[in-house]
């Protein structure tokens, strides 16, 4: 029950936070950063953490990582965070130019302009976040950690090495060497460095070790220990690995030893008995059974390469993936009155539709459409454990908010599923955000009915909505 109020009180926030909001508007431009302390990265300056899909920052081709240099041409180095967001968040300023530098170049400059909503709006895409139990098969928020423990030499300015190649090694391993080397260099090139045969910036060590483990002892309690789920770089999905991603796990347990580090070494300054570290990430892994180096290589390179060049963590690294896939019509309601819409976007299918802002929704798909938001939290709450019967529980994962009985809808329920969602009893009234899917709409055909009230007059509109999809995985404090 303890997981239960967690998840609950999560969706409650979800919603309650648009009503409490002191301002008319709300604006950004898009991003979130913090003020660096890594003395090899950005040190003093703000450091970009994420960039929100179809902003004005992701417009503008900025990345996590990316150091602000300075706003609207005033330097942001050694400045106080409540003074950066100041500069930010200027109620006189609707453009801000920011210019930042990453690996690939510096001082790029970029004119943003601030995107604004009403502070009581609510979007479809909160609202599907918010009733992501409706289908998880579409909206989920998981995170995992990784053994990676990450140095960096405090002494050094990441960004100013541009080139990069490989330490030469004798390994009988070829077939080995090549998998590692090629992971390697796809990830510093996607952060902008080059490889290059002349005089390179830096040359990469790797080393690693893969063992059977003599100290194991099969036994029955070992077959139940929890294995780890991890983001698969190569199929874009969370996976099942036999890794044991535990701390409690004792070495006896495991049946193969892991080892990996690489090593990124100034060129210029090392000699052949002092090397000088500019960075590194060893990951030591307990495996449940033969995964396989080259496999592990190939997920986990790009893994350990999200501490590069900014690094949340040094003794572990914990990862964050959104996957969004929901129903967009254009409709924005209003946080205190679920069945006004406040705002409909131009052009968007509703607005096509003849929908627009101040109608009422009475009905959706024929479902009757509550404007209480209390109302709707409290059906939400028994809709999601009255329906676990209909679970698939061998897909079950615990999400980002610590809920243990996440799970996909059992393919052979799928027709009690949507007879769950056909009835009034839960207020199912924002399942048409996920209309597609055939556990709430057999037939398949993506086409939303609403029914309005404009003033005195009655009327319905067909929505033919566009299926939105976006996917984010970064790493995490």
């Amino acid at each position: 029950m303890k997981r239960y109020n967690i998840l609950l009180l999560f969706v409650c926030l979800a919603i309650s936070a648009f009503s409490q909001a002191d301002l008319q508007y709300h604006c950004t431009y898009g991003f979130t950063y913090e003020m660096s302390q890594q003395e090899s990265w950005g040190y003093q300056k703000p450091v970009i953490l994420s960039v929100y899909p179809m902003s004005a920052a992701d417009e503008a081709g900025m990345q996590p990582n990316d150091i602000i240099e300075y706003i609207n041409d005033r330097p942001t180095k050694g400045e106080k965070l409540e003074i950066i967001d100041e500069w930010m968040h200027d109620v006189n300023e609707d453009v801000i130019k920011i210019t930042f530098s990453n690996l690939k170049e510096k001082n790029k400059t970029a004119t943003l302009t601030k995107q604004c909503m009403f502070s009581n709006i609510i979007t479809e895409k909160d609202i599907a976040s918010s009733f992501a139990f409706y289908s998880l098969e579409d909206i989920q928020t998981r995170s995992f950690v990784c053994p990676f423990r990450t140095t960096t030499n405090t002494k050094e300015d990441i960004i100013s090495y541009k080139t990069f190649n490989f330490y030469n090694t004798s390994n009988d391993n070829i077939e080995l060497e090549n998998t590692i080397r090629q992971s390697i260099k796809t990830a510093l090139e996607d952060k902008g460095l080059t490889f290059s045969n002349n005089n390179p910036d830096l040359i990469i060590y790797s080393y690693y070790s893969y063992n059977d483990n003599q100290n194991y002892r099969a036994n029955e309690s070992n077959k139940r220990l929890k294995t780890a789920c991890r983001y698969n770089v190569i199929t874009n999905k969370m996976e099942e690995m036999p890794i044991y991603d535990d701390a409690s796990v004792s070495n006896n347990q495991a049946a193969y030893t892991l080892n990996l580090g690489i090593r990124l070494v100034d060129t210029k300054q090392s000699t052949p008995t002092n090397l000088v570290i500019v960075w590194e990430c060893e990951a030591n892994e307990l495996l449940k059974s033969n995964y396989g180096m080259d496999n592990y290589c190939k997920v986990h390179i790009p893994l350990m390469f999200k501490q590069f060049p900014f690094a949340k963590t040094k003794e572990y690294a914990k990862f964050l993936y959104t996957q969004m896939k929901y129903n967009y019509s254009g409709i924005n309601y209003d946080i205190n009155n679920l069945e006004k819409i406040i705002k409909v976007d131009d052009n968007s299918p509703a607005y096509n539709s003849g929908i627009r802002t101040g109608d009422r929704i009475e009905k959706v798909n024929s479902i009757k459409f509550e404007k209480k938001k209390k109302e709707i939290d409290e059906r939400y709450k028994q809709f999601i454990y009255n329906t676990l019967e209909f679970r698939d529980f061998r897909t079950m994962y615990t999400n980002s908010y610590g809920f243990e009985k996440c799970a996909y809808w059992d393919k052979l329920k799928y027709p009690q599923v949507a007879e769950v969602f056909r009835s009034n009893m839960y207020l199912t009234q924002f399942s048409y955000l996920f209309y597609f899917e055939p556990f709430i709409n057999p037939s398949e055909t993506n086409v939303i009915t609403f029914n309005i009230k404009r003033e005195k007059e009655k009327l319905q509109f067909k929505v033919w909505p566009v299926v939105k999809q976006e996917q984010s995985f970064e790493t995490i404090r």
